[in-house]
């Protein structure tokens, strides 16, 4: 009776040795895992900035590409102008007759 209880308690002492030390490998490894997610917690706060100043730059440069018209848009406005005038013309020509 005496061996058996030798042999349960050297048992159960290698199985709390073992608990041990598993627990401490999962306590390193939860460690570890807090401090990437730090990490990338970090870097989702600096990438969420980045993105709205790149949205702010594309709002501004929209708005410049608004504020400065093509070409097109400039020969267009132009010929729209120049019909505006002939048709003034005529009225006033109209009028003075």
């Amino acid at each position: 009776m005496a061996i058996d209880l030798g042999d349960t308690l050297s048992r159960i002492v290698r199985k709390a040795d073992s608990l041990a030390d598993r627990y401490e490998a999962l306590n390193e490894a939860k460690r570890e895992a807090d401090a990437r997610v730090a990490e990338l917690e970090q870097t989702v706060l600096e990438l969420t900035g980045e993105v709205k100043r790149l949205k702010t730059e594309i709002e501004y440069i929209t708005v410049v590409n608004v504020l400065s018209p093509t070409r097109e848009d400039i020969d267009k406005s132009r010929a729209k102008l120049s019909e505006l005038v002939q048709e003034i013309n005529k009225c006033i020509a109209d009028l003075t007759e």
